[in-house]
């Protein structure tokens, strides 16, 4: 990751998703012909989440698929939700 030289892996990490998600919001605003900010902040929170996950040492390999799969269901939900509050409150 090429932003670890500049800056310290968590923060790199962050940054990456923040990227991405602007990437994507510019894809979006070309398509659509129209300013578009959702993805930023929801990549955004869906980087911190997993700096948060790994600082805590959170690991779901050992739980049944089904589970998983609602965890991550639930935690993307819940950053989009997130970046859904700060786009409708401009």
């Amino acid at each position: 990751m090429p932003l670890q030289r500049v800056s310290p892996p968590y923060v790199a990490l962050v940054l990456t998703f923040v990227v991405t998600g602007i990437v994507h919001d510019i894809v979006t605003m070309v398509v659509r012909q129209d300013l578009a900010f959702l993805f930023t902040p929801w990549f955004l929170f869906l980087g911190i989440g997993v700096v948060l996950s790994k600082v805590t040492g959170m690991n779901i390999g050992a739980k049944s698929w089904w589970l998983r799969a609602v965890i991550h269901s639930i935690y993307l939900g819940v950053c989009l939700a997130l970046a859904l509050l700060i786009f409708t409150v401009r």
